[in-house]
């Protein structure tokens, strides 16, 4: 989704609210509360291996977190899983809301947390059955299965392929 597109979602849940800020402003809240996915939420987006890049906290084994981008402008992309946006908005309207932040809140973690249970509800389906996610660190170890990220392992040697 496009910052542009974004700042429709957060006007219309701030209907009746206060408004949204200018785009400064809400460009900063809107990065304000992507660091606070990355560190409550299992962004899948921005696990990396790279540790070169700035780490909002540790990932599972081997990755980190990195820093989401800061969108722009307007036709920047939200740099965060597009199921994880809804969650954003709700944030970024809580930190507005005069008379519904907490219900934004906690709608928001109410998101998060139905998002990480069904990460970690894959992860263990995939470790029970002995398949690993794509991961750079895995390839030597799987071999690709169709045309998506999933592979079947070889050999179990990672947490991943359980």
């Amino acid at each position: 989704m496009t910052f542009g597109t974004f700042k429709v979602l957060v006007a219309s849940l701030l209907l009746g609210d206060n408004k949204a800020p200018n785009d400064a402003m809400l460009i900063e809240l809107t990065h304000m509360s992507l660091l606070t996915l990355a560190n409550k939420a299992e962004p899948l987006v921005l696990m990396t291996l790279d540790m070169s890049k700035p780490s909002v906290r540790l990932g599972p084994g081997d990755y980190v977190v990195r820093v989401p981008d800061k969108p722009e402008d307007d036709n920047s992309d939200i740099d965060i899983d597009t199921v994880l946006i809804p969650a954003l908005a709700r944030y970024v309207a809580g930190n507005i809301s005069k008379a519904k932040g907490g219900i934004h809140i906690n709608a928001a973690n109410m998101i998060v947390l139905d998002h990480n249970a069904s990460v970690y509800d894959t992860i263990e389906s995939m470790a029970n059955e002995a398949i690993c996610v794509g991961l750079p660190k895995q390839a030597e170890d799987c071999e690709a299965v169709g045309d998506t990220e999933f592979k079947s392992c070889a050999s179990q040697s990672t947490e991943f392929c359980g």
